[in-house]
């Protein structure tokens, strides 16, 4: 039985070997994709943050466009207003001459 067990210690001793082997080679490979994952999300990172930093310069951009547009609007109300004005005016100026030449005093 000696020689029985001990070919059976050398087929485990040699299975457990095997086993070694596969479970260091899938390490090996999950290290590597580990890694390759690492250097991806790093360019990914690196993108996303130049999409952030280009989108922040645009909001910007509209921000000053917007403050422009504004700006010029209430400069075109405060025009009409004032024209309205004006004309407001001169028809009751108008309107009270008229009165004048109807009704001379």
């Amino acid at each position: 039985m000696s020689g029985n067990g001990n070919a059976i210690s050398y087929a485990f001793r040699g299975a457990i070997s095997v086993v070694g082997i596969l479970l260091a080679v899938v390490g090996w490979f999950m290290i590597n994709t580990l890694s390759d994952v690492k250097e991806s999300i790093a360019k990914n990172s690196s993108t996303q943050w130049q999409s952030i930093s280009k989108l922040t310069d645009v909001t910007n951009a509209l921000d000053k466009q917007l403050g422009t547009l504004s700006q010029t609007l209430s400069d075109s109300i405060r025009s009409n207003s004032d024209a309205v004005n004006r004309l407001s005016s001169e028809e009751q100026d108008h309107e009270s001459r008229i009165r004048t030449l109807e009704h001379p005093h």
